[in-house]
């Protein structure tokens, strides 16, 4: 990897973090679900005391930008959600120039060949496991939900595969037990193609090789969310581009929904929602009610079979 190639990762991941901390200028736009599910969500429904949430940040995210007045932990506290059992991984803006920092030593970065558990990510995968850890204790009842905002979600499908026992040589820090289900918000699961430069590193690609799909389903449930906004264009053209290959998509700005979703999974498609969008109250509660319907139903219904 040369020079060129660092520039083609700093530019492109520098205009995310400046996209996330202005998010809140964007232009709101209302919704419709479209997709493979035409379930809709009614009022907030009630929220076992036993489950909780844990949202993981996007790429250039910090905590805060999911915890003010306007955030996805608000949306979930108005669909029936109790403050306390809301988490959100402690992200900084700043934390995220580890990926460039960790990765300038690692060859297997350099190459375009590195798991997630090599140092460019496996400082937020190890985030992740401790959390779990931190909020499965309080109780051997909980359950958890995991959210995850654009890189976030492949993240968090990462941290649940290598980090659970699932890999020879790698620690058991994350019991499966424990995971009721996965959301993913705009996340790019599907790695470019090999003629496409790879921003993550082969971190995505090797995940999707040792982790295909809604992997660990139906023992944990998965529902993949994409927004359908923008017709590649501008910023969106060149952003679609280098996540699938083909700048022409259709997605929420950032993130194509062609790689979007997992197969596997319920895939829910969202008119007019943009790659900063997802955790706006009008939004959750779309998706929301399709979460409780088919992760929490379902396991209760599976469990008095």
């Amino acid at each position: 990897m040369n020079l060129r190639d660092w520039t083609k990762i700093a530019l492109f991941h520098a205009t995310i973090t400046l996209a996330a901390f202005h998010h809140s200028t964007l232009q709101y736009h209302d919704i419709s679900l479209l997709g493979p599910t035409t379930k809709q969500a009614g009022s907030p429904a009630p929220v076992s005391s036993d489950n909780r949430v844990l949202i993981c940040p996007g790429f250039g995210y910090s905590t805060n930008d999911y915890t003010g007045s306007d955030g996805l932990v608000s949306s979930l506290v108005q669909q029936g959600w109790k403050r306390e059992h809301i988490h959100v991984l402690q992200i900084r803006r700043l934390d995220w120039f580890s990926v460039f920092i960790r990765g300038l030593s690692d060859l297997k970065f350099w190459q375009g060949d590195a798991a997630p558990t090599r140092p460019a990510f496996r400082w937020y995968l190890d985030l992740i496991a401790k959390q779990i850890q931190q909020i499965c204790s309080q109780s051997e009842r909980t359950k958890l939900i995991i959210i995850g905002h654009s890189a976030g979600g492949w993240l968090c499908r990462a941290a649940l595969g290598f980090l659970s026992g699932e890999v020879k040589g790698m620690p058991q820090m994350i019991d499966l037990n424990n995971i009721k289900g996965i959301v993913t918000l705009g996340t790019p699961h599907i790695p470019p193609p090999p003629r496409v430069f790879d921003i993550s590193r082969g971190a995505l690609k090797i995940t999707n090789e040792m982790f295909p799909g809604a992997y660990f389903s139906p023992a944990i449930r998965y529902i993949t969310v994409m927004g359908c906004l923008i017709q590649g264009q501008g910023l969106a053209y060149d952003s679609y581009q280098r996540v699938c290959g083909d700048g022409d998509q259709n997605g929420d700005g950032f993130v194509p929904c062609c790689a979007g979703h997992l197969d596997g999974a319920i895939q829910i498609n969202l008119q007019d929602v943009g790659h900063y969008e997802y955790g706006r109250a009008s939004v959750v509660k779309r998706w929301h009610g399709i979460l409780v319907s088919e992760i929490f139903h379902s396991h209760i219904e599976e469990a008095l079979e």
